[in-house]
């Protein structure tokens, strides 16, 4: 049995009423084979995508690769931006504000907004890693980042595996950051075949990372279904999902069991269900014989469910219809 590892990061922010007026960025697979090489005297670039969500007045991708004993920048820097660094392949040498880690496959670095940070390939041979910038909408909060423990940087083998009935998980980190009220890293192994849930909106628009951790996951595949319509995604590529876009993915690896995928996810406000809700959710999926998605009709479209006790001293609860058959 082969196994997908989706790496999941998750930023949700209080609700407001200021938004991006930007232009959004596309829905799709960015194909990592289709993407401009750009050669540099230090290596390779390649940008892979630019624009805003409704949160962000800035989100940005580009990969870099590294010849050895090179650097990009002749000397470290600071900038506004939060950035999420993730190691593609080889080694990179991070230091942030004096403190310095080998960061290899799989290995991240969060940095705040304006604190000091260099990279470098020490190492003998080719580095390439991805390189996440953004920038919030909402005023930048440098005290609130600090207060939550600043810039960090993990390897993958840091962080302990927690199997379950699905697979397994890995938490990195769960917090605040200088751009965001919470910013969530996990992993969820997911196995051969599966889908990690069925096809779904929400409002936050997400962003997924196939990385490999280890240097022979390097073909692993995986299937994004984006509005209907289903599409081939490998290790490289990066997935953009726009708000309220309907999506899903799949593991569909054959040859190999690990795949690490970046999922950021950013929201006005958090989504929760009770008990009783899941619970109800989950004896459907088991029990029932339907196996594909059938939209929802028009007529139900912005209407309620009506989950009625049996004992008339407990409140009823509406649920909305497509909240209900799309979570």
């Amino acid at each position: 049995m082969r196994n997908l590892e989706i790496l999941i990061v998750l930023l949700f922010f209080a609700q407001s009423i200021v938004y991006s007026q930007g232009k959004l960025i596309e829905s799709k697979v960015y194909k990592w084979d289709d993407l401009e090489v750009s050669k540099r005297p230090q290596g390779e670039a390649r940008q892979i995508l630019e624009g805003t969500t409704p949160h962000f007045k800035l989100c940005k991708v580009h990969a870099s690769t590294l010849l050895p004993k090179g650097r990009m920048r002749p000397e470290a820097y600071r900038q506004e931006n939060e950035e999420l660094i993730i190691v593609k392949e080889g080694e990179l040498t991070v230091t942030i504000e004096g403190k310095t880690k080998v960061l290899k496959a799989g290995g991240i670095a969060l940095i705040m907004s304006g604190d000091m940070r260099e990279n470098v390939n020490m190492s003998d041979k080719n580095t390439t890693y991805y390189v996440f910038q953004y920038n919030s909408v909402e005023a930048v909060d440098i005290e609130r980042g600090k207060k939550a423990g600043g810039s960090l940087m993990l390897n993958w083998d840091e962080v302990a595996f927690k199997p379950h009935d699905k697979g397994g998980r890995k938490d990195f980190f769960n917090r605040p950051t200088s751009m965001s009220k919470r910013f969530e890293i996990h992993t969820t192994t997911l196995k051969e075949g599966l889908m990690s849930h069925e096809a779904h909106q929400h409002k936050p628009a997400e962003i997924i990372f196939l990385i490999n951790s280890q240097a022979e996951e390097k073909d692993s595949k995986a299937q994004e279904t984006i509005n209907g319509v289903w599409q081939d995604s490998k290790v490289g590529d990066i997935i953009f999902l726009q708000s309220n876009d309907l999506h899903g993915i799949k593991n569909v690896g054959k040859e190999y069991d690990q795949l690490e995928i970046v999922d950021r996810i950013e929201s006005t406000e958090p989504v929760s269900f009770t008990e009783a809700e899941k619970s109800l959710i989950k004896i459907l999926k088991t029990w029932s014989d339907i196996s594909e998605l059938t939209p929802i009709g028009d007529k139900w479209k912005g209407g309620t469910l009506l989950l009625q006790p049996q004992d008339t001293s407990l409140k009823p609860k509406d649920i909305p219809v497509e909240t209900f058959f799309h979570k």
